[in-house]
């Protein structure tokens, strides 16, 4: 009886030794998994902060400069009128000082949406006397 109660006992330490090895190692990944994304996150952010577009209309046209020194993906384009938002999907790159025009639907104004989550917003101004 007491040759099976201490081959019991080795038996649990043994899985208890694996289950702390195995928690060990899933810790471990969890850790650079997290790690990972906030590399990811952080190179994201810097790119937004380094994003600059300068934007004017004229004739149902936007023309877009990329003033910033990171490439630009333009994912849509807002066309507001008054209180009616509809919008144009884009997938448009700006590489640094490139110009790129695009045309767009009548509308008061237009809100240009990157893929690194800035927004620039330009006005039509009523120029008719």
């Amino acid at each position: 009886m007491k040759s099976q109660a201490s081959v019991l006992a080795m038996l649990v330490i043994f899985f208890m030794l694996l289950l702390t090895i195995g928690l060990i190692i899933y810790i471990n990944a969890s850790y650079f998994q997290l790690q990972r994304e906030y590399l990811q996150i952080s190179q994201i952010k810097a790119n937004q902060a380094k994003e600059s577009l300068l934007i004017a209309y004229s004739n149902y046209s936007l023309f877009i400069y990329n003033s910033g020194s990171v490439v630009t993906k333009i994912i849509a384009i807002l066309l507001i009128n008054g209180s009616n938002v509809s919008i144009q999907p884009e997938n448009l790159t700006v590489v640094p000082n490139q110009n790129v025009t695009i045309h767009v639907k009548p509308a008061k104004a237009y809100v240009v949406v990157t893929s690194y989550g800035n927004s620039y917003y330009v006005m039509v101004s009523n120029t008719k006397k």
